[in-house]
C-alpha cells in the first residue's frame, strides 16, 4: 500500500467552524490504469492516497480524513477528544472515476 499524507502548517488558510462545518468534503477514486491503483481526488487537504481496491481507499479515507479536516480545516483550538464528532462534517466517498475525469476539471 502506498499512501501520502501531507499536513498543512499554520500558514495555510483555515476557516472558522462554521465555515469548515459547511463544506462538503469528498474523496473520490480515480483508476490509475498505468500504476493499476486507485488514487484520490480530494478537497480534503493532504489526502492524496493510492489503493489497490476499492475497499482500501474506502478504509484509508476513514482512517485518514477526519484527522487531516481537523489538522488542516479548522483554525483555532479544538475541542476535546469526547467532543470531536459534533466538529466534523460528513466525508462523501464519491463514485469511481477515470485519470479522463480529472483531466475534465
Amino acid at each position: 500500500m502506498l499512501m501520502h499524507v501531507a499536513i498543512c502548517l499554520d500558514a495555510c488558510w483555515r476557516p472558522d467552524r462554521e465555515q469548515a462545518l459547511a463544506t462538503r468534503f469528498y474523496a473520490k477514486p480515480i483508476w490509475d490504469p498505468e500504476a493499476e491503483v486507485w488514487i484520490s481526488d480530494s478537497n480534503i487537504i493532504g489526502l492524496h492516497l493510492e489503493a489497490k481496491t476499492l475497499a482500501e481507499f474506502e478504509e484509508l479515507v476513514d482512517e485518514f480524513a477526519a484527522e487531516l479536516i481537523l489538522s488542516n480545516h479548522f483554525r483555532g483550538k479544538l475541542p476535546s477528544d469526547e467532543n470531536l464528532g459534533s466538529w466534523l462534517p460528513t466525508v462523501v466517498i464519491n463514485q469511481p472515476g477515470t485519470l479522463a475525469d480529472l483531466a475534465d476539471g
